[in-house]
């Protein structure tokens, strides 16, 4: 970020100064204080600048340390051949500065004018007090001023504005501006958290970020992957305010660095009082009484202080610190972890209890990169059979599949016929299962491992954990027949639990049974919410629960099922990724394809390791793209999904059938996207997923399908939801050409939520109504399809009969599409099955219809955003 930041969240300061400082004002001008690095010379430059534009003339001037010791010093060019009587030469400056012949109001800035010298303050009183300028002058809070310049707003009126630091909406809007594309919401978050908004820090870190590839493009977006590596140049910069602290003070502001924030208690049992006042009366720390904790005052002050620090002080220290929070803090969670991360620098074997209990905490609390590290130390430590199977597990639950199963498969070997071998394998099944979309080998291990499960008390996980596998498999009823038997036994494994929870949602959502699914994802939250183990599958769940209300139209909860995990979702990839799918999912069903586009970059730009959490955030991506039209990007996002867990479960289908459809859809290929979605609803059928199959059904008949309705009708019967009934009448309606219908249809979409299906409803219905002959109601249809396609941001198969760009039917528009797309005849002959001659035919009466005499001009029609002479001539 080498170039100067764009002006952002100071718009009505900006407003004030502009009064201020304007002629007929009367003020004088105005002073913009604040700390060191909010901004105020930007601003002050910026103020200047607006003035020097209207044609004022104008003076910009810079106070130093080194001019404060030489009288006049800033105004040096001005004063440079006066004599020695000081007033005179103040009188010289004062017609220097405002010898302009125009008759506008000169303008004059001094930046830092607090280190203005005596004389220099004078010149800047007398042209307010004389009304010969207006000023615009910026202080730092905290340094002594000459009384000249205080005297300004104390005495004489002129406004002094108080900068605050930026807000985080507005530093995620500058880092946008700055970096030229979407960053992550929770990069910008972490950003801001670590500059407090402070624009000269933000400008330093960004460049140093940067400089250190940490600060990458991914999926469009720009992410932010970890802590700031505080170069020399930002340490300086925070020296220059912390350094100046005497060594009590300084030790103070190093013993909350390493554990900021820190309990008042434990920091009273570490230093001495007084040097504790002294911190917080200089302003580097601030101390919350209500909360009972100490923080610094601003986040990059210890990164500073860390960096200066040596490794065996830091070491030392760390140590220090986490046996005091030992004694004057609870052994919470949150306390391990914080422990844990304070003994960094010591491994010593006697630590491996504490570790232990960390990673576990850490699970808990969904830092899954720090329960990787805890538990890989604890390995280091003791090296037992039950730290590598909390490694193993750490890593699988964190997304490092692979290094989790070679981890657990090692400890199987040194197992033996030990209790951990059926946990080991209870493990390893439920991440090839979930993680590998390998099912069968999942059942492998349960078989081979069967034995020691009945020895050990685990028969109930196992058999749960099957029941998990069968949803995977896509086999409905086994999954809900044996997910619902065996959750009645009291002594399962919270991870198989869970799994089990997991796979009956996506069971009761495939076949519509909303009440059931309700109960047991309820129930499913409930129980993670109390199980360390288990604590993070509730993100895993929300997913499943999410898409069976989508599936079945409940929008209302979706949307509020979002909003929950949204407040619990943490600052961590793995949470990242799931609430960005899951976002995205909700914000696309909902027509938000604007806002869904975010969200799932987002989720697959957090992804650090492939997940099947990753991988349909891809799919879901590519769905979008199809939707507003975009087939480059629609099937770009289809080329870069993984195929890996999607070779061998059944657990997503037929999202990949969706995807493929809407990227044909967007290139104008109905046929070919019609043909996916009949094999994804017959293999759905055949899996006994209704509410899958209405997904695909429901789509196709969006894409103008009128061989849906019979099927549509069947599970309206035996779906719940209000997504069943609507898609079964739209598919009546589209058959009979019922346009008064497909209008109630486009109503009743709407009512819940699904606004996109909503709006090709209302096209539809335009092309009943013009085909009927009714141009006043084809038209009202017409207006209510487009103001729901830009709401949001559609550009659909049945959209695109009312642009109004062509006279196409659905045929002619696709060959069309083929036309564009650089084919011959005889390839979109091939590719319709269709002869030559027809093709040639549709080709034809198309041209003749529009007006057109070329194939260029003709796939030129299609571009409604082009208007019609620019591109046909």
């Amino acid at each position: 970020m080498t170039s100067q930041p764009p002006l952002v969240g100071r718009a009505e300061e900006f407003a004030m100064a502009r009064q201020s400082i304007a002629p007929q004002s009367g003020t004088g001008g105005i002073v913009l204080a604040g700390a060191a690095g909010v901004g105020k010379s930007r601003l002050a430059r910026e103020i200047v600048d607006h003035a020097r534009s209207a044609r004022r003339p104008c003076h910009w001037l810079y106070a130093t340390a080194s001019a404060r010791s030489v009288p006049l010093g800033v105004f040096a060019e001005f004063a440079s051949s006066f004599g020695e009587d000081p007033l005179r030469r103040v009188q010289e400056v004062l017609t220097a500065l405002t010898n302009d012949q125009s008759s506008r109001t000169t303008v004059v800035g001094v930046d830092d004018a607090h280190l203005l010298d005596e004389q220099s303050a004078l010149v800047v009183h007398q042209l307010v007090q004389r009304k010969a300028a207006t000023v615009v002058l910026t202080m730092r809070n905290g340094e002594s001023a000459p009384d000249a310049i205080t005297s300004l707003y104390k005495d004489h009126g002129i406004p002094r504005l108080e900068l605050q630091p930026l807000s985080a909406t507005d530093v995620a809007a500058l880092l946008e501006q700055a970096l030229g594309g979407p960053v992550e919401r929770a990069s910008a978050q972490r950003l801001w958290r670590y500059t407090h908004g402070n624009v000269l820090y933000l400008r330093q870190l960004l460049d140093d970020e940067r400089a250190h590839h940490k600060l990458s493009l991914r999926s469009g977006i720009w992410v932010w992957n970890g802590h700031p590596e505080v170069s020399p140049t930002l340490t300086d910069l925070i020296e220059s305010n912390v350094g100046r602290q005497d060594s009590a003070v300084l030790d103070v502001i190093d013993t909350v660095a390493i554990a900021d924030p820190l309990e008042l208690a434990v920091l009273r049992s570490l230093a001495p009082g007084s040097a504790l006042r002294d911190a917080e009366t200089r302003g580097v720390i601030v101390v919350d009484s209500e909360a009972g904790v100490v923080r610094l005052a601003h986040p990059l002050y210890g990164e500073a202080r860390r960096r200066r620090m040596g490794s065996l002080h830091r070491a030392e220290l760390g140590r220090r610190i986490a046996d005091a929070i030992a004694v004057h803090c609870p052994s919470a969670p949150q306390q391990l972890v914080r422990r844990a991360i304070l003994i960094a620098g010591s491994e010593s074997p006697h630590d491996s209890e504490l570790l232990t209990a960390a990673a576990e905490s850490a699970l808990y609390l969904m830092d899954l990169s720090l329960a990787v590290d805890f538990a890989a130390r604890a390995v280091k430590c003791d090296g037992s059979i039950a730290t590598r199977v909390l490694y193993g597990f750490a890593l699988v639950t964190a997304a490092r599949a692979e290094e989790g199963e070679q981890v657990l498969r090692d400890a199987d070997e040194l197992a033996g016929q030990s209790p951990e071998r059926a946990q080991i394998a209870l493990f390893r099944a439920a991440s090839l299962a979930w993680n590998f979309g390998q099912p069968h080998d999942a059942e492998a291990v349960l078989d081979a491992a069967q034995h020691a499960a009945e020895e050990y008390g685990l028969t109930a996980s196992f058999a749960a954990l099957r029941a998990s596998i069968a949803a995977i498999r896509g086999d409905t009823a086994d999954a809900v027949a044996g997910a619902t038997a065996v959750l009645e036994e009291p002594d399962i494994h919270p991870t198989a639990r869970m799994f089990c929870v997991m796979g009956l949602a996506v069971a009761l959502g495939d076949v519509g049974d909303l009440r059931a699914l309700d109960r047991v994802a309820r129930d499913g939250y409930s129980y993670a919410e109390g199980h360390p183990r288990a604590s993070h599958q509730r993100f895993g769940l929300s997913v499943m629960h999410t898409d069976g209300l989508r599936l079945t139209g409940e929008y209302p909860q979706m949307i509020v099922g979002a909003d929950r995990l949204q407040e619990q979702a943490l600052d961590h990839p793995n949470s990242l990724v799931i609430n960005g799918l899951v976002q995205g999912m909700t914000s696309a069903a909902c027509g938000d394809l604007r806002s869904a586009r975010q969200w799932l970059s987002e989720s697959l730009a957090a992804a650090e390791h492939i997940s099947w959490a990753s991988e349909h955030s891809g799919y879901w991506l590519a769905i979008v793209h199809g939707m507003t039209g975009d087939s480059v990007a629609a099937r770009a996002a289809l080329e870069t999904v993984p195929q890996r867990l999607f070779v061998a479960t059944a657990l997503w289908d037929p999202v990949k059938h969706v995807a493929k459809a809407w990227a044909d859809a967007a290139a104008g290929q109905v046929s070919a996207a019609l043909a996916t979605l009949r094999d994804g609803a017959e293999l759905m059928r055949a899996a006994g997923r209704p509410a899958r199959e209405l997904w695909c059904l429901q789509t196709a008949t969006q894409f103008g399908d009128r061989r849906t309705a019979g099927r549509l009708a069947e599970i309206a019967g035996t779906v719940e939801g209000p997504r069943a009934a609507a898609a079964a009448a739209h598919a009546k309606a589209l058959a009979k050409g019922d346009g008064p219908q497909l209008m109630s249809v486009s109503e009743s979409y709407r009512a819940f939520g699904d606004k996109l299906a909503a709006a090709d409803a209302a096209a539809q219905s335009a092309a009943a109504f013009r085909a009927a002959g009714s141009r006043g109601s084809a038209l009202t249809a017409s207006v209510a399809a487009a103001a729901l396609a830009k709401e949001c941001g559609a550009d659909t198969p049945a959209l695109r009969t009312t642009s109004g760009r062509a006279q196409l039917t659905p045929r002619q528009r696709e060959i069309a599409s083929l036309v564009a797309a650089g084919q011959s005849n005889r390839e979109i002959a091939d590719r319709l099955h269709m002869s030559v001659r027809s093709i040639e035919g549709h080709i034809f009466r198309a041209s003749q219809r529009n007006g057109v005499t070329s194939r260029e001009a003709l796939a030129a029609l299609l571009d409604a955003r082009v208007p019609p002479e620019v591109k046909l001539g």
